[in-house]
């Protein structure tokens, strides 16, 4: 039994310098005793980085460990430096997130971990329960191989949950009111279990079974879940760590925007926060939007969904093709679309009125002199819509109306509660475009007016 572990550590840290002075790059504790959910005969996960590491280095540790007290307890992790930043990365993510520093730190190993590696860290975890469950149900019926694979599926839980939120909650009894469901029932049971109470085998085994294979398709069905979590009045904003000073830059503008758009239409803020998703990668932004090899184009960039409550951006990091003056049009865009699904649903108004607000707000209305404007009556559908020049001129027409009949008198219109086609008339389009570019000219050249 280890009654006082602060003083066992200090012992520890203290031969630790004395065997390879100059040397320890990291040390820290892992495992129950890290966590506070030791019991008296738990072992002492203690993790051990050194510069590097070679079989002489291993004996001395091995030497230094023999003359420590509780050495039968005594158990952990230690290797050198440069292998561990090569190290499989859905390794690193419960590694790094469940070792408490004592000295050094491994916040630089965390930047290299993506979020398909936390998706892979569950699935191999899920994979490894599944296949667990099915060998004890089969063969040994072992109650002890049981409790280990629960013990297991309590890793892949923490990893599921950091998935979907963004948040790492190292502790049983912290991220059990989390959780629901077969994953609520899971880590009870796990709880049960660790706590030595008695549990019926066939059952227990079986509830795994199930969680395993509903884990596994789960995590091939759903988006994968960016790391960092950066919370907002009106957003939940996930990202990667590559993209950590660009995501603080546009927490700000998706605020301010929101804001501006909801006061200028006065719509009143929902109570509950949109996700908005900073995607990484391609691969990231499809899983985000559902799209599929089939469904995604290049151009796709943006998108939002009011009823899922998500947002998605691809990081402007990773587009080539735009600037990053664009890519913050598009972030404004999809912006604006969520603010104006409260008025009405995008998919129920005419897509020159959505996606004309869109672009008037994200200043992508572009209509060129001397072109003929193209027709409103001609854009029977969204490939009709951006064949036919819809977003370069659907802003400016946008724009046009507001002023001609009134803010009220658009919403209206917007909601549905009045139809577009009865205030249109020919030549709308033209006076539109006449009217935007005249007010182009006086901005640009008064523009502190």
């Amino acid at each position: 039994m280890l009654t006082d572990l602060g003083a066992w550590l200090e012992q520890f840290e203290n031969r630790l310098r004395e065997t390879f002075p100059e040397r320890v790059v990291f040390l820290g504790l892992q495992g129950s005793r890290s966590r506070g959910e030791e019991k008296p005969d738990s072992d002492i996960d203690v993790v051990v980085v050194l510069d590097s590491l070679t079989p002489e280095d291993i004996r001395r540790y091995r030497a230094m460990l023999d003359k420590l007290p509780k050495r039968a307890l005594i158990c952990g992790f230690l290797s050198g430096w440069e292998e561990l930043t090569r190290w499989e990365a859905s390794d690193l993510f419960q590694f790094c997130h469940d070792t408490t520093p004592i000295i050094g730190s491994l916040e630089s190993l965390l930047s290299v971990i993506a979020p398909e590696d936390v998706a892979r860290a569950a699935r191999i975890g899920a994979c490894n329960v599944y296949h667990g469950c099915v060998h004890t149900l089969c063969h040994g019926r072992s109650m002890e191989h049981l409790t280990g694979l629960y013990k297991s599926a309590v890793f892949a839980l923490q990893a599921l949950h950091f998935r979907r939120t963004g948040v790492y909650l190292r502790q049983k009894a912290e991220l059990l009111p989390a959780l629901s469901g077969m994953d609520a029932r899971v880590l009870e049971t796990a709880i049960r279990l660790r706590q030595g109470e008695s549990v019926e085998f066939e059952p227990a085994a079986e509830l795994l079974f199930a969680w395993a294979q509903e884990a596994i398709k789960a995590l091939t069905d759903t988006p994968e879940q960016l790391w960092n979590r950066l919370e907002t009045a009106h957003f939940t904003l996930l990202y990667d760590n590559r993209d950590r000073v660009l995501a603080e830059q546009v927490s700000r503008r998706a605020d301010e925007t929101y804001d501006r758009v909801a006061k200028a239409f006065a719509l009143t803020p929902t109570d509950s926060k949109f996700d908005f998703y900073l995607c990484p990668d391609v691969s990231a932004f499809m899983a985000c939007t559902g799209k599929t090899p089939e469904t995604y184009e290049d151009w796709m960039v943006g998108w939002a969904g009011y009823e899922q409550r998500r947002l998605c951006v691809l990081s402007p990091r990773v587009v080539m093709d735009r600037s990053a003056e664009a890519m913050e049009q598009v972030i404004v865009h999809e912006i604006v679309h969520i603010v104006m699904d409260a008025l009405c649903p995008g998919d129920q108004c005419p897509v020159w009125l959505g996606e004309g607000v869109a672009t008037l707000y994200a200043g992508q209305a572009y209509p060129v002199p001397g072109v003929p404007a193209p027709r409103i009556a001609d854009w029977t559908d969204e490939i009709s819509f951006a064949d036919g020049g819809g977003y370069d001129y659907a802003g400016a027409y946008v724009w046009y109306f507001i002023r001609k009949y009134g803010l009220e008198r658009f919403k209206q219109v917007y909601s549905g509660a009045e139809r577009a086609e009865a205030l249109l008339y020919q030549g709308y389009e033209e006076e539109a475009v006449a009217a935007w570019l005249h007010h182009q000219q006086i901005v640009k050249e008064n523009p502190a007016g």
